[in-house]
């Protein structure tokens, strides 16, 4: 294809033919690139939803859903008396996991 644009920008050289098919090309590569990102938006927001709907589940089998969520947000928080726990626990041979 023998291409030249003249000093009033006009593309010549060019069959109708084929800046149809050139557009055409380039509309689907377009509408091609957008499908695919709306797929991994869509694939995104799922994985999310059933990480949360796992995470919901798990917190709703804990018993204390709340205290569950907390404890997931800050660990340390929840956790810095565990020794301490066990230790006495021990002592007078109790379950230190029993509440």
């Amino acid at each position: 294809m023998n291409c030249s644009i003249n000093d009033d920008a006009n593309v010549t050289g060019i069959r109708h033919g084929d800046l149809v098919n050139l557009i055409a090309r380039e509309s689907r590569s377009t509408r091609f690139d957008a499908e695919v990102i709306r797929f991994l938006f869509k694939l995104l927001l799922c994985v999310m939803l059933a990480l949360a709907a796992g995470f919901a589940y798990l917190a709703v089998r804990s018993g204390d859903p709340v205290y569950t969520f907390y404890e997931w947000m800050s660990p340390a928080r929840f956790h810095q008396y565990d020794r301490l726990i066990r230790v006495v626990a021990a002592e007078h041979h109790l379950d230190p996991d029993a509440w």
